[in-house]
């Protein structure tokens, strides 16, 4: 089998591998520190230059949100148009979230093929770790910022990786290599 048609076998099969167990928990309830991101949402929905500008009842100080939430408003703001349009719907609101898995998954995938050389077993071992699958619909930032770092460094994100040569004249009685020495290395 070519290596193109295997490479998109190994990603329908993460993809349904990291898709499918999160679907029984989309109409589950927001948890965890979903509330907070939601209601900075809600926030960006009503005054979009101002998502931190209410004050939360989270803890017995009840302080600034700004103070407690130091996340910056990312997610919010990815959340905002769906709150605007489909309402706060548990629904909804986790089906929205379900591409943040997916491009973790297939991130990570990425990265494993050009690191190890095989990528479904090592992405599958990913999604298939309780704190992925416990954390992969919450509306807090923990997926969304993996599959960010993830995508960041991706080889799917870098098509034609940069190639550092390095050309050094080093001094007489050191360590470093000399001018006849040129080493070139992949960037990941």
């Amino acid at each position: 089998m070519p290596d193109g048609r295997r490479a998109g076998r190994e990603r329908a099969a993460l993809a349904a591998l990291a898709l499918l167990p999160l679907l029984p928990f989309l109409s589950a309830a927001v948890s965890i520190d979903a509330p907070v991101f939601l209601a900075v949402a809600r926030q960006i929905v009503a005054h979009p230059l101002d998502p931190f500008g209410f004050d939360m009842i989270w803890d017995p100080t009840s302080p600034h949100v700004a103070r407690f939430n130091q996340n910056p408003p990312l997610l919010s703001y990815y959340l905002a148009p769906w709150i605007a349009v489909f309402g706060e719907r548990e629904v909804v609101l986790h089906a929205a979230l379900l591409p943040f898995p997916l491009i973790a998954a297939l991130s990570f995938h990425g990265i494993a093929r050009r690191l190890v050389g095989k990528g479904l077993a090592p992405a599958a071992l990913l999604v298939t770790t309780p704190a992925f699958l416990v954390l992969a619909t919450t509306a807090a930032c923990f997926t969304s910022s993996c599959a960010a770092k993830a995508d960041s460094i991706s080889p799917n994100s870098m098509r034609n990786p940069r190639i550092f040569t390095c050309w050094s004249r080093r001094p007489r009685n050191s360590m470093l290599p000399s001018e006849r020495y040129r080493q070139q290395s992949p960037v990941l």
